[in-house]
């Protein structure tokens, strides 16, 4: 069966999703906070009272004698949206402490020190399915944002950060993230390709 739509049909549906992939979004919190919660009970680990989303995971890769710091989050960067309303701001507000929150401490339990100034950062999306998506996901920024307040870059402006894009179709979906030194460039890309054999292969 074949539905057309008008314009202004269209226009509603897209609100509706909108609104019900953020309603989903934030019930996806709220669920991991009570997870988080009783986990926090049954182990006596205060700390994991204070997850909201699954560890955000740091690996430390050598290549050919440069150290690349791996920031691992579980999932797609979630939907974004600039609608006004109270919804949608307390939801942009949620993913924002996430990414900011689950980056600071996953650098405290690395016990990272080295600041990489300046610096080069590789954002891979990888997707479980070969849908279309936009790259231009704003949230990203609350990843480059979490990464200065770890002290793991420096400023984010262009003297002080180069910022790299990819994408792959993955068996699960995740956003890594490398990070090194501006001249950097061929181990991050080294990286790069071997996650895309390890994770396509």
């Amino acid at each position: 069966m074949c539905f057309t739509y008008t314009d202004k049909e269209k226009q509603e549906r897209v609100e509706l999703f909108r609104e019900i992939i953020m309603r989903l979004e934030m019930a996806r919190f709220d669920m991991y906070r009570e997870y988080a919660d009783l986990q926090s009970r049954l182990y006596g680990d205060p700390m994991l009272a204070l997850q909201e989303h699954p560890m955000c995971e740091i690996t430390t890769h050598t290549v050919g004698g440069k150290e690349i710091l791996q920031f691992s989050y579980p999932g797609m960067l979630p939907l974004y949206t600039d609608e006004k309303d109270r919804d949608s701001t307390r939801y942009r507000q949620r993913v924002r402490d996430y990414y900011i929150r689950s980056t600071v401490q996953a650098a405290n339990r690395k016990g990272l020190k080295k600041q990489y100034i300046p610096a080069r950062v590789l954002i891979v999306h990888c997707f479980e399915d070969l849908t279309v998506r936009d790259l231009d996901n704003r949230n990203r920024s609350h990843i480059i944002n979490g990464l200065r307040h770890a002290q793991v870059i420096g400023d984010d402006n262009w003297k002080e950060l180069s910022l790299m894009e990819e994408a792959i179709k993955t068996k699960e979906s995740s956003v890594e993230v490398f990070v090194g030194y501006s001249k950097d460039i061929h181990e991050l890309m080294q990286l790069f390709r071997g996650l895309n054999t390890s994770k396509t292969g």
